[in-house]
């Protein structure tokens, strides 16, 4: 990304570029990215790449749970 804006020869503001980046992130990523202080774009896109793998793993172990009674106070 930066040899592409080297050869763009765009000079952007590191905040404004990191600042528009995260508003394209899915809800969830961006809440927990904003959370954790980074310097570069570089470390931010380091921190995407493993929330998102968090949160894959969340909904995989999630899905593979079985279902209990809907309400467990209530008998069959």
């Amino acid at each position: 990304m930066k040899l592409a804006m080297i050869r763009a020869n765009v000079e952007k503001d590191r905040e404004a570029t990191i600042a528009r980046f995260t508003n394209d992130l899915n809800y969830d990523i961006t809440h927990i990215v904003e959370l954790y202080h980074y310097i570069e774009m570089k470390e931010m896109m380091h921190m995407v790449v493993k929330v998102e793998k968090q949160l894959k793993r969340k909904d995989t172990i999630q899905q593979s749970q079985p279902l209990g009674p809907l309400n467990p106070w209530k008998p069959n």
